[in-house]
């Protein structure tokens, strides 16, 4: 039965009786030097174009004690060695010596729009914490298309920007977990990241939000895959480095690893 509009298909069970599913048991660790994972070329898959507005979600877990300015994910191209202009789209960083999530939104003329989240978490204490970024460009207060989700709470939206587009900047570019740009270590991430779940054209409910974050344990999100999942990395379980070998648990969009190395596959997970 279909269970409060999640998407989960399950036979003979209820949601509150929904028991947490620990599968994850690897996370990949970045060195905030020059390590990264991506898909450095466009892949459609990443598009986020909803009847010529932008919709997307992504889900994922970190555990850091950086005190510098990280890119956490993002979907931009720096075109290193091709002469290629900067694509820009999205990009989720957290400022570590304040302790603030700042979203990068880029409009049809790339024009950055960033939204600052203060939250009363420390995200930097070392302890695993869940980040859901959801994006609705069909919302008709700019400041109301972003919202963001720390540890399954809404969190104020006091400080979006007051510009953010309804169709984010079409270029094109890749797609990266650890640094700013698919193709160059800008804004590197220190720290280890889990869980990386990207929903295309769909935005997460806080009901969804909630399940997803399920009291601080990782539940098997194979359970929790609508029809619009374009990307679900594990991220370490049954992963290895090197070209496409971060492995896509939803499909076939696999990831490369730049500068990492086998080690950097640790035994821990939320």
């Amino acid at each position: 039965m279909s269970m409060m509009g999640l998407g989960l298909s399950l036979t003979n069970m209820c949601y509150d009786r929904l028991a947490p599913i620990d599968t994850s048991e690897q996370c990949w660790e970045f060195d905030g030097s020059d390590e990264y994972i991506s898909k450095a070329a466009h892949d459609s898959v990443f598009n986020h174009s909803s009847g010529g507005n932008s919709k997307f979600s992504i889900s994922f877990w970190i555990k850091t004690s950086t005190t510098s300015y990280d890119c956490l994910v993002a979907r931009n191209s720096y075109g290193k060695g091709s002469g290629a202009s900067l694509k820009k789209d999205w990009a989720i960083n957290l400022v570590g010596f304040t302790n603030i999530i700042v979203v990068d939104i880029y409009d049809t003329v790339a024009r950055a729009n960033l939204s600052n989240v203060t939250d009363t978490v420390t995200l930097t204490d070392g302890n695993w914490h869940h980040l859901v970024v959801t994006y609705d460009g069909e919302e008709s207060t700019a400041a109301d298309r972003l919202t963001v989700y720390i540890n399954g709470v809404e969190q104020n939206k006091a400080n979006h920007h007051a510009s953010n587009p309804a169709a984010i900047d079409a270029e094109e570019p890749g797609f990266v977990i650890g640094a700013y740009y698919a193709d160059n270590a800008t804004l590197p991430y220190e720290g280890k990241t889990d869980e990386v779940f990207y929903v295309n054209r769909y935005v997460l409910s806080q009901a969804q939000v909630t399940w997803l974050y399920s009291n601080g344990i990782t539940h098997d999100l194979s359970l929790f895959l609508p029809a619009e999942t374009r990307a679900y990395y594990k991220m370490g379980d049954g992963d290895g480095t090197g070209s496409n070998n971060v492995l896509d648990s939803a499909g076939t969009n696999h990831l490369t690893t730049t500068n990492m190395e086998s080690g950097d596959i640790k035994n821990d997970a939320p």
